[in-house]
């Protein structure tokens, strides 16, 4: 009965050492929950934006210090650009982001933490 009940009891620490060990993974949720429409949709109006803007020039090809993908930090070497407002206007979340082009790939950032939230590609 004692053996049982030790084992048990050891069950039970090891699961909750497990449930805190998950409840301390870092996560990238975003906030920003874009269909594959709108996706399309912000895709061609910043690039066409890129276009039209001589200033806005996209950003260097990801080289030493830049990880693209969602959740990494762009530094601070990285030129954030305005969401342009006839994108705010198509899709109204895109408010509260920058952008940054790499070649072909569009990068939506937090600006405070310059943190990728999406990755859009043609």
């Amino acid at each position: 009965m004692k053996f049982q009940l030790r084992t048990a009891a050891m069950a039970v620490a090891l699961l909750a050492g497990v449930s805190v060990a998950a409840a301390q993974t870092t996560t990238t949720d975003t906030k920003l929950q874009l269909s594959q429409a709108q996706k399309a949709q912000i895709y061609q109006s910043l690039s066409t934006e890129m276009d039209r803007n001589s200033t806005a020039s996209p950003a260097p090809a990801p080289g030493a210090g830049v990880n693209v993908r969602v959740g990494a930090s762009l530094p601070s070497n990285v030129k954030l650009l305005d969401v342009p407002q006839p994108t705010i206007a198509q899709v109204p979340a895109m408010r509260n982001y920058k952008f940054a082009m790499f070649g072909d790939e569009i990068v939506i950032v937090e600006p405070r933490t310059r943190q990728i939230v999406e990755i859009l590609r043609q």
